[in-house]
């Protein structure tokens, strides 16, 4: 009768123990696509630039200039089509967002965030039909995620808290539809 009692004792344990081991393994999410509408890092650059130019002599040229029959005009034109908003739809956000998160882990790092820089196509033919025409990407930022050794409690410094871009993620652009529209909100 104790031989069954212990069987009995030895199998309910091992089946704990079985049942404990399947619900600690980390439920594995579907792999996520890399999403259409990504671009490099580099050409991501190159947008940026262009537009940080293109504003600065902008601002440069903000003196006016007075015109006696059209009042006060700026001496500058932006040497691009300017946007006043654009456009993403959720499902491609969300995609885009869940795919960040998904390369961001793969890679070593903590997903802190996204920017959202303002860029401007180049006047090439691989623009195409955008050639100077402003746009709007985002881009992925956090932290290099770092063992900590050697210290009880892990303390941030403040300076040091604001997160970097992550240049190994390619951000997403192409939002919108058509042309680059104006209007205000």
């Amino acid at each position: 009768m104790k031989t069954n009692f212990t069987g009995k004792a030895v199998s309910a344990v091992m089946l704990i123990l079985v049942l404990l081991c399947l619900s600690c393994t980390e439920h594995q999410p579907e792999k996520v696509n890399k999403p259409k509408n990504t671009i490099d890092v580099k050409r991501a650059s190159k947008l940026s630039s262009r537009f940080v130019k293109e504003l600065d002599n902008l601002m440069q040229g903000v003196k006016m200039r007075q015109d006696t029959a059209k009042g006060f005009i700026p001496v500058h034109q932006p040497a691009f089509e300017y946007t006043s908003h654009t456009y993403y739809s959720l499902d491609e956000l969300e995609h885009y967002f869940a795919w960040a998160k998904q390369e961001a882990k793969a890679k070593g790092y903590t997903l802190e965030g996204f920017r959202f820089y303002f860029g401007v196509y180049p006047e090439t033919e691989e623009s195409g039909e955008k050639q100077n025409v402003m746009t709007l990407f985002i881009s992925p930022a956090g932290k290099k995620a770092r063992k900590q050794e050697s210290a009880f409690v892990s303390m941030p410094l403040m300076y040091n808290d604001v997160p970097d871009k992550i240049m190994d993620i390619d951000p997403y652009n192409y939002g919108g539809a058509g042309d680059p529209p104006k209007a205000s909100y």
